[in-house]
């Protein structure tokens, strides 16, 4: 349904479809996970990114991610998201550039690398002075400092940028009505048969949407551990217990029987659900840049 869906205005074009279509099927079976949808696009100065999602659920939810450059013609996986990569990347605030193998520089190890070089510089021009003579203790400073190995420094590229900005999207975005999975006596998440979709009043309350995601907030974490013999179905994280407060905005159309969630965080993001229905759709559509500065703006 993500296919011929269009979010935030934009969707993808006829020829588009077809071919993350086929994808879709083709990546489902190869790679035998429970379902695949079509994630969203990322808009890049040379290339557009077009995102395949693929979801296991068990004890845990966990996702793979597959791109294309050439409009949905050949998809790759991404890589696997690393903990140095949010640190490079929570500073870069610039467009993609559609170049998977663009090097994004380091703005700190270049102002290192070039403050290193002027104290060697001034270091040389001591010694000439002092006509090469050295204390024997900053000899042997000089040698230990010699001896320590050299620290790894990682070059962001720009499909590591890639991975990493999907995986936080997903993570702070991607979201399921109440009710619509369970967790079985044995921690295993699974949909919800017995879903018949949300009432209008419920539909029209943000407390009734959760995160699609394993739970980390203390009190769902907590309902995890205890999972008892009877099946229970409020075991996610709440959205509106995220920070900052607001970020999520929920619109609603046609008497309140069309809903659409957004997360101003990511603008791109939108989740549009229709009351009574046990299906729901989302997706993104925007340029990847996460909206850091939005706890001054509410």
């Amino acid at each position: 349904m993500e296919i011929t869906t269009a979010f935030n205005n934009r969707g993808l074009n006829l020829q588009e479809q077809c071919t993350v279509k086929s994808s879709l099927i083709e990546i489902k079976l190869n790679e035998n996970f429970k379902s695949t949808r079509f994630w969203g696009k990322i808009f890049g100065i040379e290339n557009d990114y077009l995102i395949i999602e693929a979801t296991s659920m068990n004890h845990q939810i966990q996702h793979k991610y597959f791109f294309s450059i050439d409009g949905g013609l050949n998809f790759a996986q991404l890589p696997i998201v690393e903990p140095w990569m949010n640190a490079k990347c929570n500073k870069i605030a610039a467009m993609f550039t559609g170049i998977t193998s663009y090097v994004y520089e380091d703005e700190e190890l270049k102002d290192k690398s070039e403050n290193e070089d002027d104290e060697n510089e001034d270091d040389e021009n001591e010694e000439e002075a002092n006509g090469g003579n050295e204390d024997e203790q900053d000899q042997e400073k000089k040698d230990s400092e010699n001896d320590e190995p050299p620290k790894i420094e990682y070059k962001l590229r720009e499909l590591a940028r890639i991975a990493w900005t999907i995986s936080s999207i997903n993570d702070e975005c991607c979201i399921v009505p109440k009710d619509s999975l369970v967790l079985t006596s044995s921690k295993i998440m699974q949909k919800n048969r017995n879903f018949t979709g949300l009432n209008r009043n419920d539909a029209n309350k943000l407390d009734s949407y959760l995160h699609f995601r394993t739970p980390r907030d203390p009190y769902s974490v907590s309902k995890y551990r205890k999972a008892t013999a009877m099946n229970d179905t409020e075991f996610l994280d709440p959205i509106t217990n995220d920070l900052p407060k607001g970020c999520w905005r929920l619109q609603s159309k046609s008497a309140g029987l069309e809903v659409n969630v957004k997360n101003l965080l990511w603008p791109g993001f939108e989740f549009k659900y229709c009351v009574g229905d046990s299906q729901y759709v989302q997706g993104y559509f925007g340029n990847g840049i996460r909206q850091n500065d939005l706890v001054f703006m509410i």
